[in-house]
């Protein structure tokens, strides 16, 4: 019997539906039909599902997808569900969330089981760094599991410190057992061995370490402490042969210090290295902002320059950023090609693919949501009762633009003017363009 691989995230949306390695993230859209063909898959295998589907449809509709590499040998604990039944229930789906005109689930949770942080970084978001009352690993289990259970791509787990979170232990064995793939997010200081050992044994969990500068007092100065310690966290995961990623937001340093870092990154094998954007959204940050994603895209034109210098092919580098697509405004006209799906998945976040979750289980679209009015908790409302009704979800998805400049390009479908709660806090949200935007 051949089944459908579990390197795959199928999941059923309103143009059919889409499957996702979970590994890379790499992408592969489908249409009606074939989501029919995978969801019967899944109850009975591919021979059985192709009989009963040709039952009812043409079989030149799956001449794609039963050509594709997503199937393995394995074997299905078959149900007492006719084929029928389960085509109705995929046809049923996929006419809703046409009405609804939204992805059937976030594809990225974020959580933020405590809020206390041992540094008070500069260019940090939040504005309350020392909540201690949190709630326990197994309280966020039940939270996590209804995640795993509607299709959920990858967790990322912040803070405040999460290494400080009191049941940080439990919460990664939780997590481990679900077998979704997660990142941890930490400065590293004070990071328990058992932690460590944790993450070291886990298949799914990736550390990543928040480092600003290899210079001790650049570092010092946007965190509050020196590079050292998070230098040692890396080599000690690099000599345990775990994969490591190195995160550092771009707020104040030289092209110098970033250079540095590349080349640390580099020489101690980190599995990815990514340059953030710094973000002023929550108003709680420190640092003024003195680079815009133009000079983002320079610094990383001067990275990928380097490594195509040094003959290093296989580093894998990331510049991130909301809106971060309108420093290259030779790409505008490429929007006009994108699919339906595409513009959800490349578009705002907060709209379509995620959902975030502070310590006291209040629900945020993303934390530019925060200080805005909060309609749900996690821990007392389903995760899907919240992605569909909640109403900060609601007016993001359903605000329009109508400034002139915005109605006009091509990515409008993708930005439709801006970050909302940056927008919602001018004096015309409607005819504001989002000073973000370089187009």
């Amino acid at each position: 019997m051949y089944v459908l691989s579990d390197e795959l995230l199928f999941r059923v949306e309103k143009n059919g539906g889409i499957l996702i390695n979970k590994n890379n993230f790499s992408r592969l859209e489908l249409s009606e039909s074939e989501s029919i063909f995978l969801s019967l898959v899944k109850e009975m295998g591919k021979e059985k599902a192709f009989n009963e589907y040709i039952k009812y449809f043409n079989a030149d509709s799956l001449t794609k997808i039963l050509r594709e590499k997503i199937y393995k040998k394995g074997e299905i604990e078959e149900k007492e569900v006719s084929s029928f039944s389960i085509i109705n229930k995929i046809q049923s789906k996929i006419k809703e969330l046409k009405k609804l005109n939204q992805m059937s689930f976030p594809l990225e949770l974020v959580i933020y089981p405590s809020m206390y942080c041992n540094l008070h970084c500069g260019f940090c978001f939040l504005a309350n760094r020392e909540d201690e009352n949190v709630h326990l690993a197994d309280d966020w289990k039940k939270i996590l599991s209804q995640a795993k259970e509607n299709g959920i791509l990858s967790f990322s787990i912040l803070g405040g410190e999460p290494t400080k979170y009191k049941d940080i232990d439990n919460l990664l064995k939780i997590i481990d057992s679900l077998k979704v793939v997660t990142t941890i997010t930490t400065n590293g200081q004070e990071i328990k061995k058992s932690t460590i050992d944790i993450i070291c044994q886990s298949d799914y969990i990736t550390p990543v370490i928040s480092l600003e500068s290899i210079d001790d007092f650049k570092n010092f100065e946007l965190m509050g402490t020196r590079a050292k310690r998070g230098i040692e966290l890396i080599k000690l995961f690099h000599e345990r042969k775990k994969k490591v990623r190195l995160n550092t937001v771009y707020s104040n340093q030289s092209e110098e210090d970033i250079m540095e870092l590349l080349k640390f990154a580099i020489k101690n094998e980190i599995d990815r290295f990514s340059i953030a954007d710094y973000s002023e959204v929550t108003g709680f940050t420190k640092i003024t902002k003195i680079y815009n994603i133009s000079d983002l895209r320079k610094l990383e034109e001067k990275v990928r320059r380097y490594l195509l210098d040094n003959k290093i092919d296989n580093f894998n580098f990331s510049v991130e950023g909301c809106f971060y697509f309108t420093a290259f405004p030779e790409l505008i006209e490429e929007g006009k090609n994108l699919s339906e799906f595409e513009n959800m998945y490349f578009g705002c976040r907060a709209k379509h693919t995620k959902m975030e979750i502070l310590s006291n289980g209040d629900v945020l679209p993303c934390i530019a949501f925060l200080g805005e009015k909060h309609t749900f908790n996690a821990f007392h409302q389903t995760l899907a009762e919240i992605w569909k009704n909640d109403s900060n979800y609601t007016e993001v998805r359903e605000f329009k633009t109508e400034n002139k400049d915005c109605l006009k390009c091509s990515m409008l479908r993708i930005c439709e003017g801006g970050c909302y709660p940056k927008l919602q806090r001018t004096l015309n949200p409607n005819f504001t363009k989002d000073k973000t935007c370089q187009l």
